[in-house]
């Protein structure tokens, strides 16, 4: 099963994927958090790879053992890799120790694709062998598009994936001074293709929106955009940057290059617990940018208002740029200058406060990593429209 993930090849993978997903299924009654051991025999060209900082995965099926004895006699090895598993990515592996015909190796499954970062490297003797350690630590999970992004020219996108919803924000590289800034939403389908709806915030210069395909590959490493319904998508291809989660916060102050006509939502938003929230509308359709400034949040959200009673629908989503990992669908009522949030269902655990307006919301939480559930509650919010 290792050898035809690891080839790459469609027809081999396509008469094998129900065993592997009968597998990672299985895998996931068992969650596992906390310290194994893998062990290998790497020649100091090999192992100068894992430097510090490095990003990377193994694509098949990995063993591993809680115990470091059990992965020091693995072949004759000189270099044992201490895996750390938080919590958050329990679902990563699978503890089959009990299910193994060898008990004693205390041996935990890593799922194929599985992202891990090198924290550094050190050494440990063991019955009279000096070993290299280096340490990693898990950063996304199997088949996970959640990580920072580089474009084939150069942009950056900062994306996070929730089941099969997509949340993105892309903008210019500063190289060219962030003349364009946009957000997204999608929906991953069967064949791992993203069918995405962007549009410009105008904390960029550009005023597109669009709908776009975007083919994932297998190992969810690059996309490349096959349909674009107005050829006004420059990008052609993404490349992963990295799976880290809390990565480079929003800067504060963004400019604002464009506005609309007064009774629209286009601009800047402040919000009463510090956020802020650049919106875009085109038509029916909104946009929006929220972040909070010092990197506790960065959401996007994407929707539509029926200006005959002035509700907007929109599905939001926390992305990369912030710490948090929420989402979920949110109903706003724009009235009198002032929306009002009239239901909001979320997918984990803090509370999402905006500001234009008053607004009453009922919470029905489900966090998307520990299955936890919370009761529902009852808040007021605030946006005041800035610029």
């Amino acid at each position: 099963m290792n050898s035809c993930i690891r080839s790459d090849n469609k027809e081999q993978l396509d008469v094998i994927y129900p065993y592997i997903n009968v597998l990672i299924n299985a895998l996931n009654s068992y969650p596992f958090h906390g310290t194994v051991y893998r062990g290998f025999l790497l020649n100091t060209v090999q192992l100068a790879k894992y430097k510090k900082d490095r990003t990377f995965f193994w694509s098949g099926f990995s063993s591993a053992s809680k115990r470091f004895a059990v992965a020091a006699q693995f072949a004759q090895c000189n270099t044992v890799f201490e895996i750390i598993i938080p919590k958050i990515f329990s679902h990563c592996c699978g503890d089959i120790s009990d299910k193994s015909a060898y008990p004693g190796e205390a041996e935990v499954l890593l799922k194929p694709y599985t992202y891990f970062r090198v924290l550094g490297t050190k050494t440990k003797k063991h019955r009279g062998i000096e070993y290299q350690i280096p340490v990693l630590l898990v950063e996304a999970t199997v088949r996970n598009l959640s990580g920072v992004w580089k474009s084939n020219d150069d942009d950056d996108y900062f994306i996070c994936q929730y089941g099969r919803k997509v949340f993105w924000y892309g903008r210019s590289s500063q190289n060219r001074d962030y003349s364009w800034s946009h957000v997204g939403y999608g929906i991953i389908d069967d064949e791992d293709v993203i069918h995405l709806a962007f549009g410009d915030i105008p904390t960029g210069r550009d005023r597109y929106t669009g709908d776009i395909d975007i083919q994932i590959s297998f190992d969810y490493a690059t996309m490349t955009k096959i349909l674009d319904t107005k050829n006004s998508f420059l990008t052609k291809s993404w490349s992963r940057v990295s799976a880290q989660y809390h990565q480079d916060p929003i800067p504060t102050g963004l400019p604002i290059y464009w506005s609309s006509t007064f009774d629209e939502l286009t601009g800047h938003w402040k919000c009463n617990d510090g956020g802020n929230y650049y919106i875009s509308q085109f038509n029916e359709l909104i946009f929006w940018l929220g972040y909070h400034p010092e990197g506790r949040w960065c959401n996007v959200a994407a929707g539509k208002i029926d200006k005959a009673s002035g509700v907007i629908d929109l599905n939001w989503g926390d992305i990369v740029c912030g710490a948090n990992r929420l989402y979920g669908t949110l109903d706003l009522l724009v009235e009198n200058k002032i929306i009002k949030k009239l239901a909001e269902q979320i997918k984990g655990s803090n509370k999402f406060i905006f500001s234009i307006v008053t607004v009453f919301v009922s919470f029905n939480h489900y966090h998307a990593f520990y299955q936890e559930t919370w009761n529902k509650n009852f808040i007021s919010v605030k946006f005041y429209k800035h610029s």
